[in-house]
């Protein structure tokens, strides 16, 4: 199966009621796909652990994190404590994963658009010229430029 047969089963995907997982495919001339994987569960912690008025001690960064090779792909990761929760051996909250972003570049345009996408998922309008994720999200990013550049 090549990357064209791969593409059209997940846009089939998109058309299934029972879909929850894949949320947007990204096509475009002469780019790698990308695609943004996250459940309805994984939007509602972010909401919930990543507003500024979220309650301080309950409060987590949004962090963004583009560490893992997956063949020739790249997959970069929102990830958030979940303050509700303690780890008994450590006493400190899990780590959870939030919206997850595969794609074939780390270009300024697809972390844009994983951008845009997430604050159009977390209920936020959102323009290309002028991104925010949501002005009570509280981010945090490594030094990837193209990632620092997009939000």
């Amino acid at each position: 199966m090549n990357l064209a047969d791969e593409l059209q089963i997940i846009e089939t995907r998109l058309t299934h009621d029972e879909e929850d997982f894949i949320q947007a495919v990204n096509v475009q001339l002469r780019r790698p796909p990308s695609v943004i994987l996250c459940t309805q569960e994984q939007i509602n912690d972010i909401r919930l652990f990543c507003s500024t008025d979220t309650a301080p001690a309950l409060r987590s960064v949004l962090s963004f994190d583009r560490t893992f090779n997956l063949s020739s792909l790249y997959l970069s990761l929102m990830v958030i404590k979940h303050r509700k929760i303690v780890r008994k051996s450590t006493q400190k909250p899990p780590v959870f994963v939030g919206s997850m972003l595969l794609h074939g570049d780390g270009k300024y345009a697809t972390y844009l658009n994983f951008s845009i996408v997430n604050g159009a998922l977390n209920g936020t309008e959102v323009s290309a010229s002028e991104f925010r994720l949501n002005d009570n999200v509280v981010v945090g990013l490594d030094d990837e430029n193209a990632m620092v550049s997009a939000a």
